[in-house]
């Protein structure tokens, strides 16, 4: 049993319709319970007339109980002893998401503009997904500078506290980057197990030097660019991984990330190969962009080259780049790559250590 928990600990670190609210709907929040708003997609439906809003989000309790469970996890993994102080500090913060108590059947209303909008209720694992449509002149009247579309939780009388969450607006044409995050944009020496889970749950995260500032040059080259962040980790790792993207200075973006509830199948799902879930992910925003084109950018320590290629020979004209990170000690030609790559233009992809070695001029693209 012990076994099994440090294995799928190690393992989560890789990898409907709504209406419009009456004004006195409020959200089913308690005082105890806190929500997490995911950042949401917004995407132009066929007729162009609407747009397809995807609102993500996650209610629990941080409950007695679960600082118990983090105590016990501390121990399990045998951490009482070899840990400093700041070290437990950092696991107690990060692990404590694991062990909350989910809150199911939870309504929660959101206000975006002068309207409400109740959402579904909440699932087993505390997790509420709910899609409305906007019309475009709604969307045009939200538009802010960088396409960010912020909303809130309405909360009930006397409660003053504010969850707040993004809308970010997908339009037909521009550039969508997909970026991993363990060893693309954030140390995590994934190759190596124990270090693994160390800069998962009781280091400091720390970003990997140059990425920030070539991910914000882009955004400063063009105009109607996003950035997705996909890993094959679970959704309890969003929080400090966000608060790392903003204290790092990337770019916001959307997160994609899979499922993880001990009680349900979810569990066994983290131990299933992340490659085909990234590819439905990557597939699943190529299908809703229109005309985007993509860039992708990952590392070479799981299975981001094979996957990346093979979206690339897939849908040859909505791939710009893949800049694959070189963690493996492996050269451009290696046989992985050249057997991996087969196929894909060489001139589209580029195996890098250093960010300084990628040309940060992106081709530009039109309609």
């Amino acid at each position: 049993m012990l076994y099994a928990t440090r294995l799928i600990m190690i393992l989560t670190v890789f990898g409907q319709s709504v209406g419009t609210a009456n004004a006195e709907t409020v959200s089913d929040i308690k005082s105890d319970e806190t929500v997490i708003f995911f950042p949401a997609l917004a995407y132009p439906t066929e007729d162009a007339d609407t747009w397809e809003v995807k609102v993500h989000g996650w209610i629990y309790e941080a409950s007695f109980a679960g600082e118990a469970a983090v105590r016990s996890f501390q121990a399990a993994m045998d951490l009482s002893e070899n840990l400093d102080a700041e070290s437990k500090t950092i696991l107690r913060k990060r692990a404590r998401y694991l062990v909350v108590d989910n809150e199911r059947s939870k309504q929660i209303v959101i206000r975006l503009g002068d309207k409400s909008y109740p959402l579904e209720e909440s699932t087993a694992n505390g997790h509420f997904v709910s899609r409305f449509q906007l019309s475009s002149d709604e969307i045009n009247r939200h538009k802010t500078a960088n396409g960010i579309i912020p909303f809130e939780a309405v909360m009930r009388n006397g409660d003053s506290r504010e969850f707040k969450g993004d809308i970010h607006r997908l339009s037909t044409t521009g550039i969508s980057v997909i970026s991993d995050i363990d060893d693309t944009i954030k140390i995590s020496e994934i190759t190596d197990k124990r270090a693994a889970l160390a800069n998962a749950f009781w280091k400091p995260f720390r970003p990997i030097p140059g990425m920030a500032k070539l991910y914000n040059h882009w955004t400063e080259k063009h105009a109607d660019i996003r950035f997705h962040y996909v890993s094959a980790g679970a959704w309890q790792f969003y929080a400090p991984l966000e608060q790392f993207r903003g204290e790092a200075g990337f770019p916001p973006g959307t997160y994609h990330m899979r499922n993880f509830r001990w009680k349900d199948r979810s569990f066994f799902e983290m131990l299933d190969s992340p490659v085909g879930y990234k590819r439905k992910v990557i597939e699943s925003l190529i299908a809703v962009s229109g005309r985007r084109r993509f860039v992708l950018v990952g590392d070479s320590g799981q299975s981001d080259p094979e996957v990346y290629a093979d979206i690339a020979r897939r849908y040859p004209n909505r791939i710009l780049r893949i800049y694959i990170r070189d963690v493996t000690n492996q050269r451009p030609d290696a046989v992985r790559y050249q057997r991996t790559f087969r196929g894909v233009s060489a001139g589209k992809w580029t195996i890098f250590r250093d960010a300084s070695e990628i040309d940060p001029a992106l081709p530009r693209v039109s309609g």
